[in-house]
């Protein structure tokens, strides 16, 4: 019994102190256009090269959806958190225009490690409230990336339309908008708002479905959302995406609100569950 119980901390203790073999968080700085994007990246333990993910959070920042980022290093994803230019540390002024390429400044960082062990034919990309919005972007971008989950994604190229057929929900997005405007450097609610609604046809997702025919996706909505309501933002999007793309798209709707705060464990468990059948 001794003899057991000695050789399995012998065991434990040499991959604890083997640094490859531990899971592990790092700070990062990517050099980003605006200056250095500040982030975190968690390291999957065992063997490598690991499967990894982007996690793009929303604005203003507040839920950064952490817990899911542990949930899939636990089960062996290296996942890298980000924050966007002028945004909870990161260098420069907000805007989504920059929240675009700052999304593909962290992508191209993770695809190019040489450090980490990334596997960089299993590299996928998850984004919440606007996050959605720009991991949905990334997934029309990158030939790289060939799946992905959208977490009550805020489909930007929407709110224009919002604003003439549903003023309500165009004033929640004000709302949002202006109070996001408190936490991030170098813009207004009303400039937010204003960038939107000038760019509805380069920030629509709806409108270039056609780019996502050949990936893989997992949209999760929520049934008590009221900050991307799905009848106005995901159905329009879902549906489009279904008329190029039947077979890839997977949709799920849990019973709980915009940051699923009584279902965390429900979704975390969900995300990896798909993210899972691509590898």
């Amino acid at each position: 019994m001794n003899e057991y119980v000695e050789k399995e901390l012998t065991q434990k203790e040499i991959i604890y102190r083997d640094p490859a073999m531990r899971a592990g968080l790092h700070g990062v700085a990517i050099p980003g256009k605006q200056g250095r994007l500040v982030g975190r990246l968690f390291t999957a333990g065992g063997p490598g090269p690991h499967p990894a993910v982007l996690l793009c959070h929303g604005i203003p920042g507040t839920e950064l959806n952490l817990d899911l980022a542990r949930h899939l290093q636990r089960q062996g994803w290296h996942v890298l958190s980000f924050h966007y230019s002028g945004c909870w540390g990161s260098d420069g002024d907000y805007s989504f225009t920059s929240d675009l390429e700052d999304g593909r400044t962290a992508l191209r960082w993770l695809l190019e490690d040489e450090t980490y062990g990334v596997d960089k034919k299993h590299v996928y990309v998850v984004g919440h409230s606007v996050g959605g919005f720009v991991a949905g972007h990334l997934l029309m971008e990158f030939p790289e990336l060939t799946g992905g989950v959208l977490l009550m994604p805020m489909d930007l190229g929407e709110v224009a339309e919002v604003e003439g057929k549903h003023p309500e929900a165009f004033e929640k997005v004000r709302t949002l908008m202006n109070e996001s405007a408190a936490w991030l450097h170098g813009c207004t609610g009303e400039g937010l708002l204003q960038e939107v609604l000038d760019k509805e046809i380069e920030f629509s997702l709806t409108d270039k479905a056609d780019l996502l025919i050949d990936k893989d996706i997992m949209v999760v909505d929520a049934t008590y959302d009221d900050v991307v309501p799905a009848q106005l933002y995901i159905d329009p999007f879902c549906d489009a995406v279904r008329s190029y793309n039947r077979k890839k798209l997977l949709r799920v709707c849990f019973n709980t609100d915009h940051s699923f705060n009584d279902q965390r464990l429900s979704v975390c468990e969900a995300v990896a569950n798909f993210l899972k059948s691509m590898l």
